[in-house]
């Protein structure tokens, strides 16, 4: 793991396409810029299942009859909001029991009866912002434990200053895909070699991802499979 701060991601990212020289630090107006750029990308970043962070696994206690939940920062389910659920199951004592994933429409037209109770077989998860939701079928009967597995974005930086923890690589690419980023600001031409630079090195974090993913499909009779995940 590599430890370092946001301010010195961006500017040695300034460094690299020119805009500052080796020891010197942006302004507060280059590093305010700077730190809106890198929000930007690394949301952008989370729409790309091959670039998550990481995927997270997280409980939850059911209600009993409560088969919908809000899940997000400060909501029932409270946690940062997922990109994509990936898995889920339910644990009763000591026995788990895996979710088939549905999307919005199977979850409207082909579940008439949504208030039939039971052992949740079914999970619908509408990522909608800052609130997403959670709607399980059947409805829970009894307290059941919910175990979801999830990408979480990589944007959850409260300040310039603050320190974060990396994978291997994960510096790396984000220092030289945002000296690109932030190159037109300053009119700093983009070289072959910075080009080269930032995709190399996007490139094989999403190599290490490829390699440590599992090839099982995780899709029942309701799921679709998605490419555009990575989860074929």
């Amino acid at each position: 793991m590599t430890t370092t701060t946001i301010r010195d991601v961006i500017t040695k990212a300034l460094q690299k396409n020119g805009v500052l020289t080796q020891g010197q630090s942006p302004s507060a107006g280059e590093a305010s810029d700077g730190f809106d750029a890198l929000l930007d990308m690394v949301d952008s970043w989370a729409n790309d299942s091959l670039l998550c962070f990481a995927k997270v696994t997280e409980s939850f206690t059911l209600t009993s009859n409560v088969g919908t939940y809000n899940i997000g920062t400060g909501q029932t389910f409270n946690t940062v909001l997922p990109t994509i659920i990936t898995s889920a199951y339910v644990r009763q004592v000591t026995t788990d029991y895996p979710l088939e994933p549905i999307n919005v429409d199977e979850y409207n037209n082909l579940l008439q009866d949504k208030s039939i109770l039971g052992l949740p077989t079914a999970i619908n998860y509408v990522s909608g912002y800052p609130i997403g939701q959670i709607r399980l079928y059947p409805v829970p009967s009894i307290n059941y434990t919910l175990f979801l597995t999830s990408e979480k974005p990589l944007n959850s930086f409260s300040s310039i200053d603050t320190v974060i923890s990396l994978p291997p690589g994960w510096k790396r690419a984000m220092v030289h895909n945002l000296s690109l980023e932030i190159s037109p600001d300053y009119n700093q031409p983009i070289t072959p070699a910075m080009a080269m630079l930032a995709k190399e090195s996007l490139g094989n974090l999403r190599r290490t991802v490829i390699r440590n993913r599992g090839t099982d499909s995780n899709y029942g009779t309701y799921g679709r499979p998605n490419i555009y995940s990575g989860d074929i």
